[in-house]
């Protein structure tokens, strides 16, 4: 749970990088790809609408799924 008026996930890519999912307060999920053939810090995955400010929740899962080029999958 967070307060606040967005939401905005960095993470890591790499070429062994799956997907992830995330979701705010129960609404869709969106998928993201954390895949790069080279490995780089702090990358935007994943930024909301604005929300109402107040409290907030946040799901992030790791998806069923990779990209084609990734050799393994982390998320």
């Amino acid at each position: 749970m967070f307060t606040g008026s967005r939401v905005r996930f960095y993470t890591v890519s790499g070429p062994g990088h799956g997907i992830g999912a995330v979701s705010v307060d129960g609404g869709p999920e969106t998928r993201f790809d954390t895949y790069s053939p080279h490995h780089a810090t702090g990358v935007l995955m994943y930024e909301s609408p604005v929300l109402p400010h107040g409290p907030h929740t946040i799901e992030i899962r790791v998806a069923d799924a990779k990209h084609p080029d990734a050799r393994y999958t982390w998320v």
